[in-house]
């Protein structure tokens, strides 16, 4: 499965082909430290508080 996930701001967005999803975060982020997992159809995003 094609997953992209890009972090903007406060916001996460992630897209495949048949959804799409946009998520307000409590802070800002850090979009270079974004680390994702993709195991047994679960999708976790790791991703640092901006400073």
């Amino acid at each position: 499965m094609d997953i992209d996930v890009k972090a903007e701001d406060d916001r996460l967005r992630v897209e495949s082909y048949d959804f799409k999803v946009v998520r307000q975060l409590g802070c800002a982020v850090d979009p270079s430290t974004a680390k994702t997992t993709y195991v047994n159809g679960v999708l976790s995003v790791r991703i640092a508080k901006r400073v």
